[in-house]
């Protein structure tokens, strides 16, 4: 599941990000949290120059503060001066960081001036694609890397299947940039795309954790339907000891920008 409405009503703050972030930390059957698995996934060397696209609150930056490479210069963008304000305060202190309040499609940067561009879980809400992959080839150096993580189309599935129709019209990331259709959006502005998967469930045990989750996606739900909600997954909590929900995603590993596609 990902979220629905606008980007601007999911991200004008960090609150529903938050809440999202918090059920996958507290019920994840993996010890390593996302922010720490998909950083192994991207090596940084010393000095690196990298570009972080819609980096939202910068937990991908604050979660790996202790394993950042020596000297490194690190752009935040995002679209939502909300979150670049909650950036900023969870990055406080940090050397080498600067913050640019921009879209997808207009990337900061002169031309091949970036080892490393980002785009964790942000690509789906991006109406117009080929212009933000365009300019990602064009900020990228030519032994530059991009990093595009997303979901499959299991992920969440189980929320699905209990908010019932309203989930069809928030499942954005499987139709629109997912891990089963997003190699051959990359294609035509990469030599290399190679997809590295994750695929571990979540066991929640706090019936408030899914309601918040669903609460924050924009859905437009009734209290009744929260309730219905609520008591059905209060009920499999009781007889099973957790409401297992399916986590399915991974990270495009992209290299050798074809500058033709520019």
């Amino acid at each position: 599941m990902t979220p629905g409405g606008s980007h601007g009503e999911q991200y004008g703050n960090d609150a529903n990000l938050n809440a999202r972030i918090d059920l996958h930390r507290r019920f994840s059957t993996d010890p390593i949290s996302w922010s720490r698995w998909v950083f192994a996934q991207m090596p940084m060397p010393e000095g690196a120059r990298v570009l972080e696209v819609g980096a939202g609150t910068g937990v991908l930056w604050s979660d790996n503060r202790d394993r950042l490479p020596n000297g490194l210069r690190l752009t935040l963008s995002d679209a939502s001066p909300g979150m670049l304000t909650a950036a900023k305060a969870q990055l406080a202190g940090m050397a080498g960081v600067e913050f640019t309040h921009t879209d997808a499609g207009h990337l900061p940067g002169a031309d091949q001036s970036f080892d490393i561009v980002i785009a964790n879980h942000v690509l789906y809400h991006v109406p117009d694609r080929q212009s933000a992959f365009s300019e990602v080839v064009r900020v990228l150096r030519p032994n530059g890397r991009f990093y595009a993580a997303t979901n499959g189309a299991a992920h969440m599935r189980e929320l699905d299947d209990l908010i019932g129709p309203k989930a069809a019209a928030v499942q954005l990331s499987a139709t629109r940039f997912g891990l089963e259709n997003g190699t051959e959006q990359l294609v035509p502005f990469f030599g290399s795309v190679y997809i590295v998967r994750q695929q571990n469930p979540l066991q929640v045990t706090d019936v408030s954790a899914v309601t918040a989750y669903v609460g924050s996606m924009m859905l437009g739900l009734s209290d009744k339907e929260m309730a219905r909600i609520d008591d059905v997954v209060r009920r499999i909590i009781a007889t099973e000891g957790a409401f297992q929900i399916t986590r399915d995603s991974g990270i495009f590993l992209c290299a050798e920008p074809r500058r033709t596609a520019n």
